[in-house]
């Protein structure tokens, strides 16, 4: 967080699409429609939204960096373990690269059953999958996910990274 100059204080969520709020299959509306009393019982928590156009504006609760990170490790390395969870809201994905990457990086991800992201998450083992297009399911995965957090900052680190190694290193998809 140091290097990205990022809140040490707070909780980040990692969004995350190379066109920004204007590809309407990345979700955004679900990250938009936080409603507010998320916010006001998780004051400490702000959205870090990456992608080109990155329109995500929650009042001050939004961090926009506008660029594209494809190609780039060391900076995804740096934003997935920077960030306490990523919010992969997609309607509609053929795989969950990016929820694979984060938990490389030991980060777990909330995203929707009934899309590719389905097969990169072990439901409340390395992340969350919310029913397909339910805010409430979707913000209770968020919640579920902090208190796993409350309870064991590391909770995630070890199980992501076991699950992504058991799972998707290039040699089990070769075979």
């Amino acid at each position: 967080r140091e290097i990205l100059g990022l809140p040490k204080n707070k909780k980040i969520l990692l969004f995350m699409s190379t066109n920004g709020t204007k590809d309407i299959r990345k979700g955004f509306n679900f990250i938009k429609s936080l409603n507010k009393s998320f916010f006001e019982k998780n004051q400490d928590t702000v959205i870090l939204s990456i992608g080109q156009e990155s329109g995500l504006k929650l009042n001050n609760r939004t961090i926009s960096i506008n660029k594209s990170f494809s190609g780039d490790p060391i900076s995804l390395k740096l934003l997935y373990s920077a960030a306490d969870m990523l919010l992969v809201p997609s309607l509609i994905e053929a795989f969950g690269q990016v929820v694979i990457e984060a938990a490389s990086c030991g980060t777990p991800s909330v995203a929707f059953k009934d899309t590719g992201v389905e097969d990169a998450i072990k439901h409340k083992d390395t992340g969350y999958l919310a029913s397909y297009m339910n805010q409430k399911d979707f913000e209770q995965g968020i919640e579920w996910i902090f208190n796993q957090l409350s309870i064991d900052k590391n909770f995630f680190n070890k199980r992501c990274v076991e699950f992504v190694s058991k799972n998707f290193l290039s040699r089990i998809i070769a075979n």
